[in-house]
């Protein structure tokens, strides 16, 4: 076999759910549920997670939680928290996002070691955003981890993790576009079984990844980012709405034309766009959507 073709090896110890689906074909939908902002008392707003998880998890078409890590802020709770308490309220699989921003190694295996003790396996590397210019001047010691190295710190635990990694298809210049397929291969030799795209409406680029994929014979299961944007959200679109998403010109005047409507009129529009884009994802043999922005 060369180089450039690679069979995904699975573990099955420990909770083994999301790994068997991935090996049988099924289209997955995920609820991304962000950590708690570290402002929140830890007890309260795990409590309520819980609680809320147990609601969620009567609706049989959510197979599983993605947990976010400080996509709302750095000064958030660390992850396996709330994937603790969501895993023990639904009784459904979760998944922990690991990001690099601001942050190290150690933060990293002191989650990976502490979600492991408490059964949960499943782990999504993210580089998370940089830091402007700006906040770099004010803060040169800021610290910051790329998913590699995430990776290559939870391949030390064992066997018994199930590794994703993330992967921007939206790219519109060829070295751009050579550049975040390189790296992915890297992720993907690193120990990722699985991948999770940025959120994007231009279904051409989620083809050209798959096409890619197949060419080189990657045998992995991909899921598509799904974001529903609210009201408040696409009002700010022209101010740039969040990095790594990218909005055509004509999606984006779109977007802000349904927004002068009333906000249920807005919604509705929404959820019909988001439907499309699930059908178009599964048409074109993505494994599952993780679904954020949902309130």
């Amino acid at each position: 076999m060369s180089d450039e073709r690679k069979q995904i090896n699975l573990s099955f110890s420990g909770d083994n759910r999301f790994a068997s689906s991935m090996m049988q074909g099924r289209f997955l939908y995920f609820l991304e549920i962000n950590s708690p902002l570290a402002c929140q008392p830890a007890a309260a707003a795990l409590a309520l997670l819980k609680e809320k998880s147990r609601e969620l998890a009567a609706l049989p078409q959510i197979f599983a939680f993605v947990v976010t890590d400080r996509l709302l802020s750095e000064d958030c709770h660390d992850p396996y928290l709330a994937a603790e308490a969501i895993s023990a309220g639904s009784g459904k699989p979760v998944i922990i996002s690991i990001s690099g921003k601001g942050s190290n190694l150690s933060r990293v295996k002191g989650i990976l070691a502490d979600a492991k003790a408490q059964g949960l396996r499943n782990f999504l590397a993210v580089s998370g955003d940089c830091q402007s210019q700006e906040q770099l001047a004010a803060n040169p010691v800021h610290e910051h981890l790329d998913s590699l190295e995430i990776l290559q710190a939870a391949g030390l635990f064992g066997p018994g993790l199930c590794l994703g990694a993330t992967v921007n298809p939206f790219k519109y210049t060829p070295e751009d576009q050579c550049l975040q397929y390189t790296k992915m291969v890297r992720k993907l030799r690193a120990g990722a079984s699985y991948l999770v795209t940025q959120a994007g409406w231009d279904m051409k680029k989620a083809q050209e990844l798959q096409w890619f994929l197949q060419k080189r014979e990657f045998a992995v299961m991909v899921a598509a980012r799904v974001c529903l944007l609210s009201w408040e959200e696409t009002q700010h679109l022209a101010d740039g709405y969040r990095p790594g998403i990218y909005f055509s010109v004509p999606l984006g005047s779109a977007l802000m034309q349904d927004a002068q409507g009333t906000q249920e009129e807005f919604q509705e529009r929404q959820l019909r766009r988001v439907a499309k884009q699930i059908v178009g994802y599964q048409k074109l043999g993505y494994g599952g959507v993780p679904l954020s922005g949902l309130r």
